[in-house]
């Protein structure tokens, strides 16, 4: 794109740093509005925040089918809530599990599909290792200071 056509991309550059400018002259005066926003009462934040999101998925879908999934997946994450799963990692597990499975797809159709390529290197393997550990050690941890006291 920056060799075909230059003035696309310079475009695009001087687009951004325009509305960066913008932003700033924006947030700076209403940094206090915003931060007021966190004195509005959950009872009338969370309905106002859950009418803009059914607006928001039936505009880009027009189906009812993706309100109830809306509606599930909203469900299933207040019950996680309630059972003290911290939400972030499933959040990004949703966002990024597919370009997780389209990496791992690509990497093993370039190795002819064997698996040993996922550790064959040692920055995977040192992954792996760290996963590994990242998994265990919130148990291991307290049950080791708890046998040291």
């Amino acid at each position: 794109m920056f060799t075909e056509r230059p003035e696309v991309a310079g475009g695009l550059i001087a687009s951004l740093y325009i509305g960066n400018v913008v932003l700033l002259m924006l947030n700076l005066p209403l940094a206090g509005v915003f931060a007021r926003v966190l004195t509005i009462p959950r009872w009338v934040l969370v309905p106002a925040i859950a009418i803009l999101a059914f607006v928001g998925v039936y505009q880009l879908h027009s189906d009812l089918f993706a309100i109830y999934l809306m509606l599930i997946i909203g469900v299933f994450g207040y019950l996680l809530r309630k059972l003290g799963f911290s939400l972030a990692p499933v959040i990004l597990g949703y966002v990024l599990g597919g370009l997780m499975e389209q990496n791992l797809r690509r990497a093993l159709s370039i190795s002819g599909g064997d698996v040993g390529i996922l550790w064959q290197s040692g920055i995977s393997l040192g992954l792996w290792i760290a996963a590994a550990l990242l998994l265990v050690l919130p148990w291991a941890v307290p049950k080791m200071l708890a046998a040291r006291r």
